[in-house]
């Protein structure tokens, strides 16, 4: 990868997807956290397409940047794409399970509220 003039919105662009495949390899175990938080101020610290490109070989393989070496593997990846994981049939995706999380905890927020309004009424 070079270190050309990209458009800003394509920096960030390529800033998010990074983003979210680093949220992913955190959700499903392949990061800890030290290493995930390390990574994110790498990536959100990073000025140029380079520096980013290191943030994206260091995530864990399924997640990373292509490389010519990769091609002969059969992804098809052309230097620079990022490979999309594939999802495996009966997994959760994150979003999935994040919209869980969030009606398990505000259930019950709700039930706590309900309990001390009949305690205090």
């Amino acid at each position: 990868m070079t270190n050309s003039p990209v458009p800003r919105g394509q920096l960030e662009n390529d800033r998010s997807r990074l983003n979210d495949l680093l949220g992913r390899a955190y959700a499903g175990g392949q990061l800890d956290l030290a290493d995930y938080h390390a990574l994110q101020d790498e990536l959100f610290s990073a000025g140029t397409r380079a520096e980013l490109a290191r943030v994206g070989e260091r995530l864990p393989a399924q997640y990373r940047f292509g490389d010519p070496a990769g091609a002969a593997n059969g992804v098809g990846l052309a230097p620079g794409q990022i490979n999309e994981p594939a999802a495996r049939p009966g997994s959760a995706s994150l979003a999935r399970v994040s919209l869980g999380v969030a009606l398990g905890l505000c259930a019950a927020v709700l039930a706590v509220v309900v309990l001390l309004l009949t305690v205090l009424l």
